[in-house]
């Protein structure tokens, strides 16, 4: 079994980059309007998320609710992810190739840096 884990950035566009174990990017979708429960049926399909991730402390009340419905956990930082670390990863040019928007880059930031935390 490979234990993947999904970055959420949620807002009017909604952005899901889902990374496996070694940080690999193992799937993304954005876009608007994408509801939770689209959301909750995308991670259900990958069949082995393991954990949800946000950049924010305070975790947004639509990702508790789809965490309860796939019964998976979710990881916040102590701090919201600030704009330092975040600009790293948004001047990588192999990244700017893989992602369409600064939402999709927020989903894949919460995702690894979640990850190097665990590890």
């Amino acid at each position: 079994m490979r234990a993947l884990i999904a970055g959420i950035d949620q807002g009017t566009n909604t952005a899901v980059v889902v990374i496996d174990e070694d940080g690999n990017i193992v799937d993304k979708i954005s876009g608007k309007n994408i509801s939770n429960e689209d959301i909750i049926k995308y991670l259900n399909d990958l069949n082995d998320v393991v954990l949800i991730t946000t950049d924010k402390r305070e975790v947004p009340k639509s990702i508790l609710e789809i965490s309860s419905k796939l019964n998976i956990g979710v990881y916040y930082p102590k701090k919201d992810i600030d704009l330092k670390t975040k600009n790293e990863y948004y001047k990588d040019e192999k990244l700017k190739n893989i992602f369409e928007n600064n939402h999709e880059f927020d989903a894949y930031i919460a995702a690894i840096e979640a990850l190097k935390r665990i590890k």
